[in-house]
């Protein structure tokens, strides 16, 4: 689904603020709902595969979704991820920009946010930023919300088999496996980075790993379409079992660009367009405010 060269990483920083707020250097959070769950447990999932983070030793509270948040102080958004992520080709701020202003607004506190998504990026890359990239792990370190959309890239290479041999489910389910793998180190390392600290994390599913509507009808026809869509529904499969295994908010995106998702799509037919992003975002706000 998206481009296999990386690129640097997007990265904005904006802050919203509201008026009449208490200006501390750190947030205090209240969480309006009770219990929480260690991501501990994640630092388990397939400690063979390589490459291996660190094993998570603190006692990071990740909270389970959906929980509303009532932030009493400035909060830090942080989006890591791929083009989806980044915004590529959407002319557009991108979906931290759009989702730290919804947040503003609605905890009326200052948010602040950087967005880390590159264009390219597999959970491959994502685990080396988190492991080795200092600007990567530091703007984790000091999140109170991290939005995490990785893993399309990751089966990109799937659809040139498929349209050499037809293979169906059983090429490409152990590539979504081994994202899978991956992507539960990746939210063990999150956790790991985070410390103590209380901390929302979001993971996001996809529409289409591929190009989706009159794009992919063009390119490969109904029989392209329905096979990527299928892989979809399996890599989607795979990043929801990862985020319930850590704790984490799973924001579903195949419902909010339906079967007609053109209008959604820039002119790619692979990535959003603007109001694809504001899509996301705000699917995103909706997991968030609980």
């Amino acid at each position: 689904m998206r481009p296999r060269s990386r690129r640097h990483a997007l990265v904005t920083t904006a802050l919203a603020v509201v008026a009449v707020v208490a200006l501390t250097v750190t947030a205090t959070w209240t969480f309006t709902s009770s219990g929480s769950v260690t991501a501990a447990k994640a630092a388990t999932a397939n400690p063979t595969a390589s490459p291996q983070p660190a094993t998570p030793t603190s006692s990071a509270t990740v909270l389970p979704g959906p929980t509303t948040l009532s932030p009493n102080g400035p909060v830090h958004l942080v989006g890591l991820g791929d083009s989806v992520m980044s915004g590529t080709n959407c002319d557009c701020d991108g979906i931290t920009s759009k989702l730290a202003d919804s947040l503003a607004k609605v905890w009326r506190v200052p948010v602040s946010q950087v967005n880390l998504g590159e264009s390219g990026a597999t959970t491959d890359d994502l685990l080396d930023d988190l492991t080795n990239d200092s600007r990567t792990m530091s703007e984790v370190t000091n999140a109170d919300v991290v939005v995490v959309i990785i893993g399309a890239n990751d089966l990109t290479d799937d659809l040139d088999t498929w349209r050499r041999t037809g293979c169906g489910r059983s090429c490409y389910q152990p590539h979504v496996q081994q994202m899978q793998n991956r992507l539960a180190k990746i939210l063990a390392r999150i956790t790991n980075l985070e410390g103590n600290r209380p901390f929302s994390l979001v993971v996001d599913g996809y529409w289409n790993i591929l190009t989706d509507g009159q794009t992919a009808l063009k390119q490969g026809g109904w029989p392209q379409l329905s096979w990527s869509r299928a892989v979809t529904a399996s890599v989607d499969s795979a990043i929801r079992d990862a985020a319930g295994t850590a704790g984490a908010h799973y924001v579903e995106l195949r419902s909010v660009f339906s079967n007609t998702p053109d209008p959604l799509l820039a002119d790619d037919g692979d990535h959003p367009n603007a109001a694809g992003v504001e899509a996301i975002a705000e699917a995103n706000l909706r997991v968030l405010r609980g």
